[in-house]
This record gives C-alpha cells, structure tokens and sequence, in this order.
C-alpha cells in the first residue's frame, strides 16, 4: 500500500517537472510581447468575468 503511495507521488512530481520545463522552454522561445499579450489577455478574461 505504501509503495503504490510512493508511485504515485513520485509520477505526480515527474509530470508537474516536465510541465514546468516545458513552460520554461516555452517561455525562451516565445517573443517578451507575445507574452505580455497573452498575460493582458489573461487580466481582461479575469476582470471581465467578476
């Protein structure tokens, strides 16, 4: 019971790893004003739907 615990901790934290690294990457190859546009756009949707 304890080792399948374990795995599924362990799985958890490899898949959160790849996201970040891939967010990372992402962010490297992606222009700085493409990302400020989609970090304003993400501000609009949020303000706009409270």
């Amino acid at each position: 019971m304890i080792t399948i615990g374990i795995c599924i901790v362990a799985i958890s934290i490899v898949l959160i790893a790849l996201k970040l690294k891939l967010d990372f990457l992402e962010s490297i190859f992606c222009s700085s004003h493409r990302r400020n546009q989609n970090q304003r756009d993400i501000i609009i949707l949020l303000t706009g739907t409270a």
